[in-house]
């Protein structure tokens, strides 16, 4: 009797795992851009309450997002997608505190300025990836004296 229930549920876990790791990589993205927006916005909001300015507060505040999500992927053994060519990582983090010194300054409550901040950094992360924005390439030029 025990048999008959273990196998179907032994079964459903594994379609459920195999199933999973097919979207696995796409819920670790979703993530990591979600985490992105929300850390640069914490930071930015500890910043402001430790009395810092708001230039000093938007710097810090990118600075340990870009920087967080760089260590992170060079620990992983990756090229730091602040590097990718095409990838508006930093530009996503900027939005975000942007939107949420916005919003701040307007008066609004920290946990409406917060949520505003994270979910304009992940909207925008995610509607680079599915219309392909990239940000251009940069180029110097080097000229003969």
């Amino acid at each position: 009797m025990g048999n008959t229930v273990v196998s179907p549920v032994i079964i459903l876990a594994l379609l459920f795992g195999f199933s999973a790791s097919l979207h696995m990589s796409r819920f670790i993205w979703i993530a990591d851009a979600a985490s992105l927006s929300l850390f640069s916005v914490a930071r930015v909001s500890r910043a402001l309450n430790s009395g810092l300015p708001i230039l000093a507060a938007l710097i810090l505040g990118l600075i340990t997002a870009v920087g967080g999500g760089s260590l992170r992927d060079v620990l992983m053994g990756r090229t730091p997608r602040v590097f990718e060519r095409g990838e508006p990582y930093a530009i996503a983090a900027l939005l975000a505190v942007l939107v949420f010194l916005a919003c701040d300054r307007l008066g609004l409550d920290r946990s409406i300025s917060t949520t505003a901040g994270a979910v304009s950094g992940l909207v925008l992360k995610l509607l680079a990836a599915r219309f392909h924005w990239k940000t251009p390439a940069m180029r110097f030029r080097m000229e003969a004296p």
